[in-house]
């Protein structure tokens, strides 16, 4: 990882940064990236059972990722975002961000994680199933999974 990115746990004070990375990202995409309601990370962070991280290269915020605990020891991925110029390369930022989330909820003996993403998000497919996950049917998402209405490509770890 580059020297200078860090991976932190999500305080509100990071939340102007991810809305400038998710409209970053939006510009990426001609379909909407948001779901009726989204919610944003602020908003729900101290809920229970929920924890936010956010990755940084000095003080530009350049990443995201978080973890909802689930009933019947599941967890959900929730909002992963990462700036396109750091998805790729040497630095492994999103490994880093996934890693964290994932060992999060372990700790907290998750038997299974699940996520949802869209459609066009084809490289986020790729990269998930590199490491690890299956694609699931939504009919096998835990009934507690935290969907977002633009999602409709899912995955299991186990």
């Amino acid at each position: 990882m580059n020297p200078s990115v860090i991976i932190t746990e999500f305080s509100p004070e990071y939340q102007p940064g991810i809305d400038l990375l998710l409209t970053e990202i939006q510009s990426e995409y001609p379909e909407t990236i948001y779901g009726n309601g989204t919610k944003k990370i602020a908003e729900v962070y101290d809920l229970p059972g929920r924890k936010y991280w956010v990755a940084l290269n000095g003080d530009r915020l350049i990443g995201s990722i978080g973890i909802v605990l689930l009933a019947n020891n599941n967890a959900c991925i929730k909002s992963m975002f990462l700036q396109k110029e750091y998805r790729s390369g040497v630095a492994k930022i999103a490994d880093k961000l996934l890693k964290t989330a994932i060992d999060f909820a372990f700790r907290y003996k998750a038997a299974q994680i699940f996520l949802g993403t869209m459609i066009q998000f084809k490289a986020a497919q790729a990269f998930y199933l590199k490491h690890g996950f299956k694609q699931v049917q939504e009919d096998e998402l835990p009934v507690d999974f935290v969907k977002n209405p633009v999602d409709k490509v899912f995955f299991r770890l186990v």
